[in-house]
């Protein structure tokens, strides 16, 4: 009997995508599931701001986490399959936001059908808030990865004017 064994012997591009996955899975997953919980939208959101600031901030393996995730210098070396896992990432992020956002938007439909708030047609939907979110969330990680002083606040007062914007 015979043992085949196979070795992996990656590209550059290829292990920093298998890395990438293996530690989104690990190292992000405690924020990203804040939003998954059966607390009140606006808790959720605001635990996951905060706890994002918060890692950003004090965390330095999250942070090379997303300072890797957003870097470019994949384009400048022409690797193709690192710019496709980042895409991917952010594509990912994208879709995340987007399921917490409309099943938001059902919650305020539902409520406005029953007589709530009759405002819903001056709101953001969901696409505008997830891309508003995405931005921020990129936005932080760049100036973290800058200079972690730079970061606003990671409390309530912090996340107060995003979060505003993504309740109305």
């Amino acid at each position: 009997m015979s043992i085949v064994t196979e070795r992996w012997e990656p590209t550059g591009s290829a292990f920093h995508a298998a890395v990438m996955t293996h530690s989104w899975a690990t190292v992000t997953e405690p924020v990203w599931g804040i939003l998954d919980s059966e607390a009140p939208f606006d808790e959720r959101l605001r635990g996951f701001l905060t706890m994002g600031l918060r890692r950003l901030r004090h965390d330095a393996r999250f942070r090379a986490l997303l300072t890797l995730t957003l870097d470019g210098s994949h384009n400048a070396a022409g690797l193709s399959e690192g710019r496709a896992a980042k895409a991917s990432g952010l594509a990912d992020w994208q879709r995340r936001l987007e399921a917490v956002f409309s099943e938001r938007a059902t919650t305020r439909s539902r409520r406005d059908a029953a007589g709530g708030n009759g405002t819903a047609g001056e709101q953001a939907g969901p696409a505008q808030h997830r891309a508003n979110l995405l931005v921020w969330l990129c936005g932080t990680a760049l100036l973290a990865a800058t200079d972690p002083a730079l970061l606003p606040p990671d409390d309530a007062t912090g996340v107060a004017p995003i979060l505003r914007g993504l309740l109305s």
